[in-house]
């Protein structure tokens, strides 16, 4: 069950939050400089595994992945934890739906599982309303609303999940494990003025909005948190929300949040970035949080490829922006080209824009490199048009050097029923 939450609590959170809003990028920098210098003194030496390199300079730590944290959080941690004891109470919370544990005032999140194994991540009471608060000054950074109602959805036991009923701010949480019927008479009865959900479930909401199953007067902004929202995603909810924005969230926390002006800032009051460059324009991030407490990052890459935006943002936000999310580092299709030695990158999106063309927003999709060089189009459309959608993507691909006649196809003019229990990924590397 969701954690009932104190109003004093998040407006507190809320207001400390909105003070840490730069415009400047050497207050930031300053800020973030003793952000750093605090995690060194007071988090840092209680964990085994980052003590023995304090006093030397962060660039020379070594960078740490999922994988990585799972291996060796045992030792990571500053709490004296073990990695599958605290799995188990995640995963004994996850069926129960019961997330309170004893332990000093800390839950176990558990990740989507969609860099592999799932791994817990243990957060405090107080860093679950810090994120809460995170979200609501990226949202509002002038003042709160007389009275504002939040619908929050969340895949199981992977992000902070709170209730509360108050004049002045309401916030839900929905588990998309539910039953979808009661989850729609929940919503109807909430009435929220913004949801944050993944982009699968926003665009089944509008289905049900355009089909007169469900009424949301009051719902002018949506924003998508957990999955990559698409332009044709975009398009479609703005038919229906005046705002439609990102929260880039997981286990991890809070990693940014969209302006006014619809670019992703990622919340470098919260974290250090370092960039792990692919090109010229996409890169990896690395964050060292400066806030998480029992189980710190340092130097921990994402696997989530993002597009840079080096130009300052018309909403006067010093902390740096990117375009969109092009997707996980193993949606990236590695294709053949006329060169037998050399392979040809090819970035979600520019399939993403291809197949747009072509299929409506109600028409789902999943494309699957599932070999070196075979290629799995499934959709529910007719096999003629799954064959233009093959031309459409040869001919955008062939704009990046692959060499198109060496692809093995399978078209599937059926697609199963999607499980939104779990991540929706439309594009997937299989090797």
């Amino acid at each position: 069950m969701p954690h009932q939450a104190k109003l004093y609590e998040i407006l507190a959170a809320y207001q400390r939050n909105r003070r840490q809003h730069f415009t400047d990028r050497d207050t930031l920098e300053q800020w973030q400089r003793r952000m750093l210098l605090r995690l060194y003194k007071e988090i840092l030496p209680q964990s085994p595994y980052y003590r023995e390199y304090l006093g030397t300079p962060l660039d020379s730590w070594p960078p740490v992945s999922a994988p990585d944290l799972v291996r060796d959080f045992d030792q990571i941690n500053t709490l004296g934890l073990q990695h599958e004891e605290v799995f188990a109470r995640g995963v004994r919370a996850d069926i129960s739906r019961d997330y309170s544990w004893f332990a000093r005032d800390y839950i176990p999140l558990l990740s989507a599982g969609s860099k592999g194994r799932r791994r817990a991540f243990p957060i405090s009471h107080e860093e679950r309303i810090d994120r809460i608060g995170t979200i609501l000054a990226r949202l509002y950074p002038d003042d709160l609303p007389p009275s504002l109602s939040i619908a929050c959805y969340y895949r199981g036991n992977n992000v902070p999940c709170y209730e509360l009923t108050s004049a002045a701010l309401t916030l839900h949480s929905y588990d998309i494990q539910d039953d979808p019927v009661w989850l729609l008479k929940k919503l109807q009865h909430q009435q929220p003025h913004i949801i944050i959900a993944p982009a699968s479930i926003l665009l089944a909401l509008l289905r049900e909005l355009m089909e007169g199953r469900l009424e949301l007067p009051r719902c002018e902004r949506v924003y998508n948190s957990g999955e990559v929202m698409t332009a044709r995603d975009r398009l479609a909810l703005r038919r229906q929300f005046a705002v439609v924005g990102d929260i880039y969230q997981g286990v991890e926390g809070v990693l940014g949040v969209t302006c006014p002006h619809g670019r992703l800032h990622l919340a470098e009051e919260k974290y250090h970035l370092e960039k792990e460059w692919l090109d010229g324009e996409h890169y990896l991030p690395r964050i060292t949080a400066f806030g998480t407490h029992a189980l710190p990052l340092v130097r921990y890459r994402l696997d989530d490829i993002f597009s840079d935006a080096p130009n300052p943002c018309p909403c006067g936000s010093s902390t740096q922006a990117v375009r969109g999310i092009e997707g996980r580092l193993d949606d990236l299709f590695i294709l053949p080209t006329a060169n037998a030695i050399r392979r040809s990158k090819i970035y979600p999106q520019a399939s993403h824009q291809a197949l747009a063309r072509l299929l409506p927003w109600k028409d789902d999709y999943r494309l699957t490199q599932s070999g070196k060089n075979h290629i799995a189009l499934a959709a529910n459309v007719p096999l003629e048009t799954l064959q233009e959608c093959r031309h459409h993507l040869e001919r955008a691909w062939q704009q990046h050097d692959v060499d198109t006649t060496q692809l093995q196809w399978q078209l599937k003019p059926y697609l199963p029923p999607p499980d939104l229990s779990v991540e929706q990924r439309r594009i997937r590397r299989r090797l």
